[in-house]
Order: C-alpha cells, then structure tokens, then sequence
C-alpha cells in the first residue's frame, strides 16, 4: 500500500464526526462500489452518491454535494483525472482506491491525496476518508 496515512486515526483534533460527511464513490466494478459502500455506512459515513462510470461521477459530484470522494483510477476505459481535477475546483477532497497505483499523476499533481491499493480493508478504507476530510478541512 502506497498512502499518505500517517497520522489518520481519532486522535484528539482529527476528524472522527463520519456522520458529518457525504461520499460520493466512482468505480467501475458493482461488487467493489457496493464494498466500499456498505464498509463506509458500517462506519456511520453517508453515501451520497454511487457512480460506475465518468459521464455519472461528474453529474452526482454536481448533484450530491460529497464532501469526499473515493475514487477508482481506471473507470471501464477512461481514466479519473478529469473529474479529481474538477473536484479539486469546487473544494472536494478524495481518496484514490485502485489496483493499479503506478500513474505519473499520483506522484505529481494528486501527491498529497491518500490512496489506496485494492484490496483495501475497511480500517485503511476509514482511516484515508478521515485524512482526506482533514485536508478539506485545512484548505
């Protein structure tokens, strides 16, 4: 696993309100999105929105308000950049959840966003959305 996730627990000053928080999830494959669906309700976080494609992300991302967004890199044959660029303009932060962690772009213009490689276990699925909600709220 590949994250910046240091200091992501409910230590005093983090973000542990999970119930503050709206999720919109993009990702391709409807076993993995209902997973890290029902991982992040169990842990009492709102899932606003679920997109299985690109064209879906950007209208749910204008329509559901998130917070957060827990992103898969490879959406059937498009990439995520174009819709983390977007978000990254109306002040959404997001979490990378991927099988493939090798892009230029995670080490250069989304360095600082935590991601994850799948699978991911519901502790680290929490801990990265509790980092990226503390990003939005340090901006």
């Amino acid at each position: 696993m590949l994250s910046p996730l240091k200091n992501a627990g409910t230590k005093p000053g983090s973000i542990a309100l999970n119930e503050a928080l709206n999720i919109l999830i993009v990702e391709d494959e409807s076993l993995i999105m209902l997973d890290l669906s029902l991982s992040l309700e169990s842990e009492g976080f709102h899932v606003k929105g679920e997109a299985l494609t690109l064209a879906e992300g950007f209208r749910l991302a204008q329509v559901c308000e998130p917070d957060v967004a827990v992103l898969d890199i490879d959406v059937g044959s498009e990439k995520i950049w174009p819709l983390a660029r977007f978000l990254q303009e109306i002040g959404v932060t997001f979490v990378f959840v991927s099988a493939n962690l090798h892009h230029p772009e995670l080490c250069e213009e989304f360095a600082s966003s935590p991601r994850l490689e799948k699978p991911a276990s519901e502790t680290e699925l929490t801990a990265a959305v509790r980092l990226a909600a503390a990003q939005r709220h340090a901006k």
